[in-house]
């Protein structure tokens, strides 16, 4: 039994990770695999012609990307659930387009069709399973499609503090086979990120942990775990740099537990908090 821990007036954490001087000075290292940096819309440019190339877009949130007779749309959650998610947190609902499938886990592999382009931005981080999820976007993939993504540089971003994925981590998570995401990966969400100012991180100044200033933190996700019986509880399972994600990528390939190889992973653009990787099916 978890007791909830006794208020603490104006109290902080004696640990400290703020300072501004303190950056790693392998922060901005650049990825030795990659190619140069691109902005948002460059990337997007690169897309084909969806007009021609049937498409879908992995959990398109409130304002969906790609767009078109063609494009379809999966999530975990329906229509009304993003609504009302939405109207939660204030956000702009009326954008939210039907989902053409879903499934409360994020499984794809009952999906029917086959796309030349499957587009995913700041979702890959959530998948409870990796391998699992790049086998079943290549399952969905046409012979020549792509695999289009935005990823978080966790570098420059709310994650800043949390390692980077290692290989070992994905492999142990295949192996095992969870429905959910586990309680550490939602006590590491809620309590150990950060703010999530880009400029700021790339400036050295990255702030303090949530549960410097929120001492009850723990306690509160470790209930939100509790209280969702199972379900699935939306959290940051992996933290990738560009390095580190062209290495997963590549050797679960090697190792023939996926069928996606890396055509190109860019380098995080300079005070941007995202880096952006086209993968292609090669078996």
């Amino acid at each position: 039994i978890i007791e909830k821990p006794q208020e603490q007036n104006n109290i902080k954490s004696e640990v400290r990770f703020v300072n501004s001087k303190s950056q790693d000075k392998n922060d901005h290292k650049k990825c030795a695999q990659c190619e140069s940096s691109i902005n948002r819309m460059t990337f997007f440019n690169m897309f084909p012609n969806l007009d021609k190339a049937p498409a879908l877009e992995i959990a398109p949130w409130f304002t969906p990307i790609l767009k078109g007779d063609k494009v379809k749309y999966f999530d975990v959650w329906n229509k009304n659930d993003l609504i009302n998610k939405g109207i939660d947190k204030k956000l702009e609902v009326s954008k939210i387009p039907e989902m053409d499938y879903t499934h409360p886990e994020g499984d794809m592999s009952d999906i029917p069709d086959k796309f030349s382009l499957i587009f995913s931005s700041h979702n890959i981080e959530h998948q409870i399973n990796l391998v699992k999820h790049c086998t079943q976007v290549g399952n969905l993939l046409t012979k020549n499609g792509k695999f289009f993504l935005c990823i978080p540089d966790k570098r420059y971003c709310f994650d800043h503090y949390i390692p980077a994925t290692l290989l070992s981590e994905v492999l142990a998570v295949n192996w095992l086979e969870p429905k959910t995401h586990s309680l550490q990966a939602l006590l590491s969400m809620k309590c150990e990120t950060t703010h999530n100012r880009a400029q700021d991180h790339w400036k050295g100044s990255s702030g303090e942990m949530t549960y410097q200033n929120a001492p009850n933190c723990y306690f509160d996700a470790f209930n939100e775990f509790k209280n969702s019986n199972g379900t699935y509880v939306d959290a940051h399972k992996w933290r990738f740099t560009p390095e580190n994600f062209y290495h997963i990528v590549e050797e679960t390939y090697k190792m023939g537990l996926q069928p996606l190889r890396v055509e190109k992973v860019f380098d995080t653009e300079e005070n941007s908090d995202e880096f952006y990787a086209i993968l292609y099916k090669a078996k």
